[in-house]
């Protein structure tokens, strides 16, 4: 019993002595810690106001370099805005950079900076379609949380883009050139809280691409009762010998 109240002393001394010293090593390092950090914030700033003032160059490639090293720092409150800016860029290849930067921010975009996103569906670029479609599925999946679709208490916390925009967004995909683009609307239909409008996809139901045709067939299937939807698929199969 004794060797058990001594070991246990022992422990508490030794406990105590690390407790004390790592207690001095903090009060230590510190200081030096929060140096570090006024450091980092400080070169943060100083790389971002670089990375804006470069967005300003005549060179297309230095705007895309500018644009994808914003797409770095979503804190600083000019980095956002200035890649939303690039949207609207002349080349291109920035406004390609400018919807994958902002894709892979997408849960710190304000659902202005959202619309923006999802109407660069209709930029005159193929790839500038391609990479914003890319994202069109998780921006309408990030709305289904809410059955209604309506701009939070927090804009920046969320993204909740305006219904609308999102329709027009899924109807431009829907008829995109682009096969892949399609697809990736057809996808974001699937994610939509409210009545699927058959409209939108009956066209896609005679689709060249088989891979549209079976994701629309799909996708009726799975949001039609199925009554409603072996009616719909049965009239408007491109095969006239099978129609009603």
């Amino acid at each position: 019993m004794q060797m058990n109240l001594n070991s246990l002393r022992s422990t508490a001394r030794i406990t105590s002595s690390r407790i004390r010293t790592w207690m001095l090593v903090l009060f230590v390092l510190f200081p030096s810690l929060q140096l570090i950090a006024e450091d980092t914030k400080e070169t943060v700033t100083e790389t971002v106001s670089q990375a804006l003032m470069d967005l300003r160059s005549a060179l297309p490639e230095k705007r895309k370099g500018s644009v994808m090293l914003l797409a770095k720092y979503p804190q600083h409150p000019g980095s956002i805005p200035a890649i939303v800016s690039a949207l609207d860029d002349p080349d291109p290849v920035v406004r390609r950079a400018a919807t994958v930067s902002l894709g892979e921010n997408v849960r710190t975009l304000n659902p202005l900076q959202a619309s923006r996103l999802i109407g660069a569906l209709t930029d005159e670029d193929p790839e500038v379609r391609l990479s914003s479609s890319a994202w069109l599925p998780q921006l309408v999946l990030m709305t289904s949380a809410s059955p209604v679709i309506r701009p939070p208490v927090n804009p920046v916390s969320q993204v909740v883009p305006d219904r609308q925009e999102i329709l027009a967004g899924i109807s431009a995909g829907l008829q995109d050139s682009q096969p892949l683009v399609r697809l990736k609307a057809i996808e974001a239909l699937q994610y939509l809280r409210w009545p699927l409008d058959q409209a939108l996809l009956i066209p896609l139901m005679a689709d060249p691409d088989a891979r549209v045709k079976l994701q629309a067939y799909q996708t009726l299937y799975s949001k039609l009762p199925p009554v409603t939807y072996l009616a719909t698929a049965i009239s408007h199969h491109p095969d006239p010998d099978h129609r009603i």
